[in-house]
């Protein structure tokens, strides 16, 4: 089991990546100049000032970074350790690593629609077709993304610290059936007529619910798996974050990223990303995934 400081500390240094995407956006911006777009123009500015800054943050960081004490000495029996810890061999010898494996993939195709697709998604369902370019890049849209990244960063703790009062497979069931009112909600909306409101209460919920997934998993498989290989199982598991993000860019492009199939909604936009057929897919995603969430039991070695 991990103590409450480190799952704290972990918790802390996992919300930075969504507090990060927030801070940076307007930096960027500022750097920019003028209304803050990103054009041929200056995009080699923007990306040297961005990679100045980096470099400063990566490298102060790092000077202030010392070696954690060494854990005290157990009284934990090698035959009770041994029980409680899986070699990642053993890991893959068990139909729980290939659940939290889908499950882990489930939750980080959600990127796909919270990422540089979400100001898209954004406008398709609340602007009409002819203002869904000029919203997706306006002010508006690069506030809808900052507050997007505050919702993830505060569901990294919220959920962090709930897995800790209520138990990890609760917070589970919270997340991912949320996800599903939320591509409910989406599917069954036509495009062009939603609130800017509503829009703004379902991707905040798809944000909270994606960063408490992602702070959470990690201690699941240590839960599941012992602590002994945590590093290496986890590294395992997370494979599924690249698959998933793999193939939620072939959803998104019907199928070609290279040549992405134009796509016409039902109030008559033309887009170059298929959320109706990503929804759909990541609707029943969900759906097993809570079906797993529900029979997952601890592995025990025979």
């Amino acid at each position: 089991m991990v103590p409450r400081k480190e799952r704290l500390i972990s918790g802390i240094c996992v919300a930075s990546y969504g507090l990060g995407s927030f801070i940076f956006k307007y930096i960027d911006m500022w750097v920019a100049g003028g209304n803050g777009a990103i054009t041929a123009a200056n995009i080699d500015r923007v990306l040297t000032w961005w990679g100045i800054l980096a470099l400063i943050l990566a490298v102060g960081g790092s000077l202030m970074l010392k070696d954690a004490p060494e854990a005290e000495a157990t009284t934990t029996t090698d035959a009770a350790d041994d029980k409680d810890n899986f070699s990642p061999k053993e890991m893959l010898h068990t139909p729980q690593a290939y659940m939290i494996f889908f499950c882990l993939m489930t939750a980080c195709m959600f990127m796909g629609l919270l990422g540089a697709a979400v100001t898209n998604m954004a406008a398709a369902w609340t602007q009409h077709p002819n203002e869904i370019n000029v919203w997706a890049g306006s002010a508006d849209a690069a506030f809808f993304v900052a507050v997007v990244a505050i919702a993830n960063t505060i569901g990294r703790f919220v959920m962090g610290w709930l897995s800790d009062v209520i138990g990890r497979k609760p917070v589970f069931f919270i997340t991912y059936i949320v996800q599903v009112i939320v591509l409910l909600s989406l599917i069954m909306t036509k495009p062009g007529t939603m609130s800017m409101g509503l829009m703004y209460t379902l991707v905040m919920a798809l944000a909270f619910c994606f960063g408490g997934n992602i702070t959470v998993l990690p201690t699941f498989v240590s839960d599941y798996f012992g602590m002994r290989d945590s590093s290496r199982n986890y590294s395992l598991i997370y494979q599924g974050f690249g698959i998933g993000a793999i193939c939620v860019g072939f959803l998104m492009a019907s199928g070609n990223p290279l040549n992405p199939g134009k796509v016409v909604l039902s109030n008559g936009a033309v887009l170059s990303q298929n959320f109706m057929l990503i929804n759909w897919v990541l609707l029943v995603m969900s759906i097993i995934s809570l079906i797993f969430f529900a029979i997952l039991k601890k592995p025990v070695k025979h």
